[in-house]
């Protein structure tokens, strides 16, 4: 019998001035808007396992809280663009949107696909999976 899912809302008033995301299991769709805070939605598998999150100088992290398997935490998140984004999992699909500052992606396994990014500091990597990047000319 598969694990139960619950969804877990977390929304971020304070300014975030950076992201950093760490989940072993899960897959990320991260947009890059016109906001100051973050609006997160996560989809945990396991009832006893929940979203871990920090935010420290502005630093937002957010991370897999595991405490039974299967643990898998997928999340959604709107961000300010214009902020770094540092992003580690180790499987599950990437999707990324409107990243205007640093962008680096390290996935173990699974699809990692970036749109309409500046490409300013771009690192992306997976060791299992198809990367498709869609940088944009900043003169347009």
């Amino acid at each position: 019998m598969p694990a139960s899912t619950h969804e877990e809302p977390l929304s971020v008033d304070q300014p975030v001035l950076a992201l950093n995301v760490d989940v072993g299991s899960g897959d990320l769709h991260i947009v890059g808007g016109d906001v100051s805070g973050a609006d997160v939605l996560a989809k945990v598998e396991g009832d006893s396992n929940h979203l871990g999150y920090e935010l420290s100088d502005g630093r937002l992290s957010l991370f897999e809280d595991c405490h039974e398997q299967p643990c898998s935490v997928n999340i959604s998140a709107i961000v300010p663009a214009a902020i770094p984004f540092e992003i580690h999992t180790g499987s599950g699909d990437v999707l990324v949107e409107g990243a205007l500052d640093q962008l680096h992606v390290d996935a173990g396994s699974g699809d990692v696909e970036a749109v309409d990014i500046a490409g300013l500091d771009l690192q992306v990597k997976t060791g299992s999976g198809d990367i498709d990047l869609s940088v944009f000319d900043p003169t347009e």
